[in-house]
Protein backbone atom coordinates (compact mmCIF):
# COMPACT_ATOMS: atom_id res chain seq x y z
CA UNK A 1 0.00 0.00 0.00
CA UNK A 2 1.16 3.39 -0.68
CA UNK A 3 2.77 5.93 2.05
CA UNK A 4 0.46 8.92 3.05
CA UNK A 5 3.72 10.90 1.51
CA UNK A 6 3.62 8.85 -1.96
CA UNK A 7 -0.33 9.40 -2.25
CA UNK A 8 -0.02 13.03 -1.50
CA UNK A 9 2.30 13.92 -3.89
CA UNK A 10 0.52 12.17 -6.37
CA UNK A 11 -2.82 14.49 -5.69
CA UNK A 12 -0.26 17.67 -5.84
CA UNK A 13 1.09 16.87 -9.41
CA UNK A 14 -2.35 15.72 -10.93
CA UNK A 15 -4.10 18.90 -9.44
CA UNK A 16 -0.76 20.81 -11.01
CA UNK A 17 -1.08 19.58 -14.37
CA UNK A 18 -4.76 19.67 -14.08
CA UNK A 19 -5.04 23.24 -13.13
CA UNK A 20 -2.07 24.15 -15.77
CA UNK A 21 -4.66 22.71 -18.70
CA UNK A 22 -7.75 24.47 -16.81
CA UNK A 23 -6.09 27.67 -17.48
CA UNK A 24 -4.58 27.09 -21.04
CA UNK A 25 -8.50 26.09 -21.80
CA UNK A 26 -9.07 29.71 -20.61
CA UNK A 27 -6.94 30.85 -23.12
CA UNK A 28 -8.65 29.65 -26.08
CA UNK A 29 -11.52 30.85 -27.74
CA UNK A 30 -12.61 33.85 -29.61
CA UNK A 31 -10.44 37.38 -29.50
CA UNK A 32 -10.94 40.62 -30.77
CA UNK A 33 -8.09 42.42 -32.05
CA UNK A 34 -7.48 46.03 -33.17
CA UNK A 35 -4.78 44.45 -36.10
CA UNK A 36 -5.99 44.57 -39.63
CA UNK A 37 -8.90 47.45 -39.08
CA UNK A 38 -10.03 44.91 -36.20
CA UNK A 39 -10.06 41.43 -36.38
CA UNK A 40 -11.11 38.07 -34.65
CA UNK A 41 -9.33 35.57 -33.96
CA UNK A 42 -9.65 32.01 -32.68
CA UNK A 43 -6.63 31.28 -29.91
CA UNK A 44 -6.57 27.36 -30.17
CA UNK A 45 -4.13 24.56 -28.91
CA UNK A 46 -2.11 23.52 -32.37
CA UNK A 47 -0.57 20.01 -30.92
CA UNK A 48 1.66 21.20 -27.49
CA UNK A 49 1.40 25.05 -29.06
CA UNK A 50 -0.75 27.24 -28.82
CA UNK A 51 -1.34 29.22 -32.28
CA UNK A 52 -4.37 31.44 -33.74
CA UNK A 53 -5.98 31.58 -36.43
CA UNK A 54 -7.94 34.43 -38.38
CA UNK A 55 -11.71 34.11 -38.66
CA UNK A 56 -13.16 37.35 -39.51
CA UNK A 57 -11.78 40.44 -40.35
CA UNK A 58 -14.46 44.13 -40.13
CA UNK A 59 -15.07 45.70 -43.28
CA UNK A 60 -14.06 42.19 -45.72
CA UNK A 61 -16.89 41.74 -47.97
CA UNK A 62 -17.13 38.39 -50.48
CA UNK A 63 -16.71 41.04 -53.39
CA UNK A 64 -13.84 42.68 -51.64
CA UNK A 65 -11.72 39.90 -49.59
CA UNK A 66 -8.59 40.76 -47.91
CA UNK A 67 -5.92 39.27 -49.43
CA UNK A 68 -2.17 38.32 -48.23
CA UNK A 69 -0.90 40.64 -51.09
CA UNK A 70 2.61 40.84 -49.24
CA UNK A 71 3.08 37.44 -48.25
CA UNK A 72 6.79 37.00 -49.70
CA UNK A 73 5.59 34.17 -51.22
CA UNK A 74 4.25 35.33 -54.70
CA UNK A 75 1.92 32.20 -54.96
CA UNK A 76 0.44 32.97 -52.15
CA UNK A 77 -0.44 36.56 -52.26
CA UNK A 78 -4.26 35.65 -53.87
CA UNK A 79 -4.67 33.85 -50.89
CA UNK A 80 -7.29 35.27 -48.29
CA UNK A 81 -6.33 36.24 -44.92
CA UNK A 82 -9.50 35.24 -43.12
CA UNK A 83 -8.44 31.25 -42.31
CA UNK A 84 -4.82 31.93 -41.93
CA UNK A 85 -2.40 31.24 -38.71
CA UNK A 86 -1.37 34.67 -37.45
CA UNK A 87 0.20 33.00 -34.54
CA UNK A 88 1.99 29.76 -34.53
CA UNK A 89 4.42 28.13 -32.24
CA UNK A 90 3.74 29.68 -28.73
CA UNK A 91 4.87 27.42 -25.81
CA UNK A 92 4.68 27.62 -22.25
CA UNK A 93 1.89 28.22 -20.57
CA UNK A 94 -0.15 28.62 -17.94
CA UNK A 95 -0.32 32.04 -18.10
CA UNK A 96 2.87 33.33 -20.10
CA UNK A 97 3.59 31.44 -23.86
CA UNK A 98 6.67 32.77 -25.86
CA UNK A 99 8.98 31.57 -28.60
CA UNK A 100 6.10 32.01 -30.86
CA UNK A 101 6.05 34.02 -34.30
CA UNK A 102 3.51 36.72 -35.25
CA UNK A 103 2.79 37.21 -39.27
CA UNK A 104 2.58 41.14 -40.07
CA UNK A 105 0.02 40.65 -43.31
CA UNK A 106 1.09 44.33 -44.30
CA UNK A 107 4.72 43.51 -44.54
CA UNK A 108 4.56 40.02 -44.96
CA UNK A 109 7.32 39.39 -42.16
CA UNK A 110 7.06 36.71 -39.27
CA UNK A 111 8.01 38.43 -35.98
CA UNK A 112 8.98 36.92 -32.57
CA UNK A 113 5.78 37.00 -30.51
CA UNK A 114 4.60 36.03 -26.85
CA UNK A 115 0.99 35.98 -25.15
CA UNK A 116 0.24 36.85 -21.05
CA UNK A 117 -3.13 36.00 -20.05
CA UNK A 118 -4.03 39.32 -17.89
CA UNK A 119 -7.53 37.88 -16.72
CA UNK A 120 -10.37 35.52 -18.05
CA UNK A 121 -11.03 38.33 -20.76
CA UNK A 122 -7.95 40.03 -21.74
CA UNK A 123 -4.68 38.93 -23.06
CA UNK A 124 -1.58 40.97 -23.84
CA UNK A 125 -0.08 40.14 -27.16
CA UNK A 126 4.03 41.30 -27.54
CA UNK A 127 5.80 41.44 -30.85
CA UNK A 128 9.22 41.64 -31.55
CA UNK A 129 11.94 42.46 -34.43
CA UNK A 130 15.48 42.98 -33.68
CA UNK A 131 14.99 45.18 -30.80
CA UNK A 132 11.73 47.16 -31.31
CA UNK A 133 8.50 45.27 -29.85
CA UNK A 134 4.61 46.64 -30.17
CA UNK A 135 2.06 45.33 -27.83
CA UNK A 136 -1.92 45.18 -27.84
CA UNK A 137 -4.56 43.62 -26.05
CA UNK A 138 -6.89 41.13 -27.17
CA UNK A 139 -10.61 41.27 -25.81
CA UNK A 140 -12.48 37.73 -25.43
CA UNK A 141 -15.54 37.87 -27.45
CA UNK A 142 -18.93 36.02 -25.54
Amino acid sequence: MPSRKLMSLLMIAGFLVTSQAATAQKATGLWRTPAMGGATLSLEKCGPDLCARIVKIDGETPQKPRLDENNPDPARRGDRLVGKYFITGLKGGPTKWSKGKIYHPPTGKKVEGSLRLIDSRTIEVKACMFMMCRTSKLVRLG
